[in-house]
């Protein structure tokens, strides 16, 4: 809740490819996001959605798993250590995560200062 009551809350939705959507309401005060994932497809069998923080070290750093039932209907979750990250993004990985995106994101945003 401090992310959202934050002054500098900012925030976007974008489509997410396959279907559903994606909501960051990021706060540089709070260094810190709530992301929403609503609708998603199904990632299938023995994957998840696994968030990223991109910025300017070129290696994605992981941000979170979502499983397919946190993901529909839509639940909040929350990202910490933004950082430098210029973008959050999710990808669809192996149900144990990774260490790097081994897919192309399925959705991204511009975390603007």
């Amino acid at each position: 809740s401090q992310v959202l009551a934050a002054g500098d809350v900012r925030t976007s939705t974008v489509e997410v490819d396959g279907g559903g959507t994606a909501t960051v309401r990021w706060s540089r005060s709070q260094d810190a996001a709530v992301v929403t994932l609503d609708g998603l497809a199904e990632p299938g069998d023995g994957k998840v959605f696994e968030m990223w923080l991109i910025g300017e070290d070129p290696a994605p750093r992981p941000a979170g798993l979502v499983s397919a039932d946190a993901a529909t209907p839509a639940r909040e979750h929350i990202v910490t250590g933004l950082d430098d990250a210029t973008t959050w993004a999710v990808t669809v990985e192996p149900e144990s995560g990774s260490d790097a995106p081994t897919t192309t994101p399925i959705a991204a945003v511009t975390l603007d200062a």
